[in-house]
């Protein structure tokens, strides 16, 4: 693409950084940048086939997007069926069917799957296009000559910059929001996680980027996961590797080194099946911010 035109679409995309607000804007725009960054022309890699770490990674964004009421009722259920796993290794044990509490767990277990499936694609970048010919990058500043599609403000209207917000769906249809007073910040995600939303697949703090946020029933939910996959180590099944990639997820490890968000910053990412009607993805975020209260200051957002 021509570099005037790629100043072009970051100088139009910049001016439409006056950031939109909901209710009083937040007291004090934070000084930060994020942009997707498109390089285009050449084939790049194919991308490597999804490792453990990108597993663990993606496992550990939708731990910190459980509410810690939904931890718990996970954490209840693995509970309930690995007693029930364990009881059939005695010999002098009547097999029972144990389908109520399988089926619990594949219940809960189904209703993440979107929440999987959104991290599984934000920790996937940089993301490339089937063909191969142009890959996207979260960057502050964007390399010379290339494309460069701000986050902030109101998305653009070129077939470019709709092509990279959808190759990059994760970031390029998100939205970010600040919060004025960051001991606010976790009152607002939980308001965020309330059950029910159709749209909603993630919601993460800045700091729940980088490290697996503590709760009561955290630890103990990992053992039970860990427990049943020990158990069942001689079978293979989706709900197994899904278990497993819950357990081994470590407080440690960094989800997302290359997007710093800000302090006082949430990310929500849409579900897959949600790209379809963005309207009512971000109705339906902004029904759930309380009414009274917080200021949330709307950084960037796909409508």
């Amino acid at each position: 693409m021509p570099a005037g035109a790629s100043r072009s679409l970051c100088f139009g995309a910049c001016v439409a950084g006056l950031l939109l607000a909901t209710g009083s804007a937040a007291a004090g725009a934070i000084p930060w940048q994020l942009h997707l960054e498109v390089t285009t022309g050449r084939k790049a890699p194919l991308p490597a086939p999804a490792s453990s770490s990108s597993s663990s990674s993606a496992a550990l964004l939708v731990l910190n997007s459980m509410s810690d009421g939904r931890r718990e009722v996970l954490n209840r259920a693995l509970h309930d069926l690995a007693v029930s796993v364990d009881r059939r290794k005695n010999p002098l044990f009547v097999p029972l069917d144990d389908g109520e509490e399988h089926r619990a767990v594949e219940d809960l277990i189904a209703q993440s799957a979107p929440a999987f499936t959104a991290a599984s694609a934000l920790v996937g970048e940089p993301w490339q296009s089937p063909e191969g010919d142009v890959w996207i990058r979260p960057v502050s500043r964007c390399a010379p000559q290339r494309l460069c599609v701000a986050l902030q403000g109101r998305p653009g209207d070129s077939a470019e910059e709709k092509r990279a917000r959808f190759l990059a769906w994760p970031l390029g249809y998100a939205i970010i929001l600040a919060a004025a007073d960051g001991s606010q910040l976790d009152e607002i995600a939980d308001a965020l996680r309330a059950p029910g939303s159709l749209h909603i697949g993630l919601v993460l703090t800045s700091a729940e980027l980088r490290a697996l946020r503590p709760s009561p029933a955290l630890l103990p939910m990992q053992r039970e996961a860990r427990r049943i996959v020990r158990a069942l180590s001689g079978k293979r099944t989706r709900l197994l590797d899904t278990l497993a990639s819950l357990a081994n997820v470590r407080s440690g490890k960094n989800a997302m080194p290359s997007l710093p968000l800000p302090p006082r910053t949430i990310l929500i990412v849409p579900r897959l099946g949600a790209l379809a009607t963005l309207e009512q993805f971000v109705e339906d975020v902004r029904a759930r911010l309380p009414d009274t209260g917080p200021n949330v200051e709307w950084l960037a957002s796909p409508r």
